[in-house]
């Protein structure tokens, strides 16, 4: 420690300046940058005695050798005061400097107006380090395969007295993979991670360039990448389900592809995903569970993934429609189509409850038979689909309507199938007839006209013994019928052209006329669709006894009137009393008069009759409609016809439509 005076030179400033110069010493560090620590004591008085009342800084003279002093360059370091108390110390570091190298030093005091001190004597010291990098030598990361990589790491730490900032870089196929950005607080230190990927074979060689500020520090790094040996994974896939199976790494994305090749040894994680409506069952092979499988891959390696298709909830079935909905007691057995929807595969009709083969044709149609013995006697037979779980359940059901066999003498033609010319069964055609959707066919199916209106449908009866018979028609239900459809009746009297209006009526027998037949083949019944839109279903002949049935419609070119009906329908089960109401609809001309009811049992008996004011009437409110209400617990269980008779007046005289609903009583 040295006292020393200083004359000032603009204004007899008098100080004392004590120099320390201080060295921090790193300790296993190599330094490549470094700092001087450098410490006075401040002045408090001037040359002429007088207290310092304007210090505003000072000045450092730094060199390698002693400096001019005062002379350039210099650092300033401001002054925390301007009036300095007795005994201040006052230090800054000076960096930027070359670590293990001697430094002299020389201050100087500057006041408020610029006026410098003379310079204190000359001080010295070796400059610190401001950081150091270890290992300090070449670092050989050696042989890697190719695709694969190694890590090293190095060790900054700040050696200095103040904290320090920076970064560390390195050229491919090297690479840092962490601490790349340097902060460090005085004292402290920090890991720099560097990784050799090769992607090609060779030798390499760089250098990992520590800098911060100015200064840099170098470290030399090497390695060879050698080719690598593979091996190939595989995965397959299997079961009732779907899914697809993913790595990482990336590589297999099976899908589409399930196989890639590895460097032996590699790991390789399999991930299964099921899509939606399957499970993943689990792994077989080299894998199992069914968690994420990692394997590692030495030698050729097979995977399975297992996918099952998860259990699917069925619809509940829903039937709509029968077809055909009926048939004649003593028929031969036939098949029935249910039509509706939410059918599956594993959905069964059910004949009275009880389940039959089926047949699935679609989400909308099943089909299954009934045998002869399953049609020997008239009633009402509920068919219901049922589809077992999971899901499922069973439909409502719907009415087959078996209704009485013909009485002695009967001669019932049925629609061939679409196409097909029998003239042995009495059945041609001509021009095009295609089979139709339409309800309330009788027997298997219909037909409906499908040309261009040349089309005639022809049923030509064997009969066996000569007389007068009834003939009606049977046409199914459909909106799309012509209103006016000629039909023909050709007997041993003539030919006969009525039109009848096939939007109404069908699903049921309709009377045409009473007329003479000779024995043989030469009468026949045959409808056209000249009109348009023609059905062509049954004809039926029944031997004349007595008066007929019903009245035939009104000749050709004077549309019949008509009505419909409330109350019962075809094949209804009946168990209650019931209300019939009726709603008359007549034409131009057209008077309607009156209603009258019959019930005929399966033998054609009468058991029932009623006219339309007669009792028992129809409830009180009754809006003046004809109706009639009936109990049916009078009668026995079987099956019933229901026979309705209008008349009306036209042209000054009576004329009749009839209609007939078949249904069954039950208890």
């Amino acid at each position: 420690m040295k006292r020393c005076d200083y004359l000032a030179r603009a204004r007899g400033l008098r100080t004392c300046l004590l120099i320390t110069v201080l060295i921090l010493v790193g300790v296993g560090v190599e330094a490549e940058a470094g700092s001087l620590s450098i410490g006075w004591t401040a002045p408090t008085t001037n040359a002429d005695g007088t207290p310092v009342t304007d210090l505003a800084s000072y000045r450092i003279y730094l060199g390698t050798s002693a400096p001019a002093c005062p002379g350039t360059p210099f650092r300033t370091v401001a002054s925390s005061t301007t009036t300095p108390p007795s005994g201040q110390t006052v230090s800054t570091v000076v960096t930027g400097l070359t670590a293990g190298t001697t430094y002299f030093s020389r201050i100087t005091a500057v006041d408020s107006s610029g006026n410098e001190s003379a310079c204190s004597a000359a001080a010295s010291a070796v400059a610190r380090g401001d950081f150091g990098v270890t290992p300090t030598g070449a670092t050989s990361f050696g042989s890697v395969t190719t695709g694969t990589a190694v890590d090293r790491t190095f060790t900054v730490q700040n050696t200095s007295a103040a904290s320090i900032s920076g970064t560390a870089t390195v050229t491919a196929p090297f690479s840092i993979v962490s601490g790349g950005t340097l902060t460090l607080a005085a004292g402290a230190s920090q890991t720099v991670t560097v990784r050799f990927q090769p992607t090609t074979t060779g030798t390499f060689a760089s250098n990992v360039i520590f800098t911060v500020g100015s200064d840099t520090a170098s470290r030399s790094v090497s390695g060879t990448g050698t080719a690598s040996a593979t091996a190939t994974l595989s995965v397959t896939k299997s079961g009732t389900g779907s899914g697809d199976v993913t790595s990482s790494p990336a590589g297999i994305a099976c899908g589409t592809t399930c196989s890639v090749s590895v460097a032996t040894g590699a790991q390789v994680t399999l991930t299964a995903t099921p899509v939606t409506g399957s499970t993943f069952s689990g792994w077989s092979g080299a894998c199992t569970g069914t968690a994420a499988c990692t394997v590692t891959v030495n030698a050729s390696t097979a995977v399975t993934a297992t996918f099952t298709l998860a259990a699917q909830q069925a619809p509940v079935p829903v039937a709509t429609s029968l077809s055909p909905a009926t048939a004649v007691a003593g028929s031969a057995g036939l098949t029935i189509t249910v039509n509706g929807s939410g059918f599956v595969a594993s959905s069964v009709a059910r004949w009275d409850g009880a389940s039959r083969t089926t047949t699935f044709v679609s989400a909308t149609q099943l089909r299954f038979d009934v045998t002869a013995s399953d049609l020997t006697t008239a009633k009402s037979v509920p068919v219901s689909v049922f589809t077992p779980a999971p899901g499922g359940g069973t439909s409502a059901n719907l009415t087959f309507t078996i209704s009485a066999a013909p009485t002695a003498g009967e001669i019932v033609i049925d629609n061939a199938n679409a196409g097909v010319q029998d003239s042995a069964g009495g059945r041609t055609f001509t021009g095009r007839w295609c089979q139709s959707t339409a309800t309330g066919q009788f027997g298997p199916n219909s037909l409906v006209s499908c040309g261009n209106r040349r089309d005639t449908y022809r049923w030509t009866p064997r009969v066996q013994v000569a007389g007068d018979y009834d003939v009606y028609v049977w046409w199914a239900v459909s909106p799309n019928r012509s209103t006016s459809v000629p039909i023909t009746v050709v007997s041993a009297g003539g030919s006969n052209t009525r039109l009848f209006n096939e939007r109404a009526g069908g699903g049921q027998w309709v009377l045409h006329g009473r007329y003479t037949f000779s024995a043989g083949t030469t009468g026949y019944v045959e409808a056209s669709d000249a009109n348009g839109s023609a059905g062509a279903d049954a004809v039926r002949l029944v031997p004349a006894t007595g008066q007929p049935s019903s009245a035939p419609p009104p000749p050709s070119g004077s549309p019949a009137a008509d009505f419909t009906t409330t109350g019962l329908v075809d094949g209804q089960v009946v168990t209650t009393p019931i209300r019939v109401q009726n709603f008359p609809a007549v034409g131009t001309g057209q008077v309607f008069n009156n209603f009258a009811y019959a019930i005929l049992n399966s033998a054609g008996a009468t058991v029932f009759t009623n006219q339309e004011f007669s009792p028992p009437y129809c409830l009180t409110g009754d809006d003046g409609t004809a109706c009639f209400f009936w109990d049916p617990a009078s009668i026995a269980v079987g099956a019933y016809t229901a026979r309705i008779t209008m008349t009306y007046v036209e042209g000054g005289a009576n004329k009749t439509v009839v209609k007939t609903i078949p249904f069954s009583v039950a208890r």
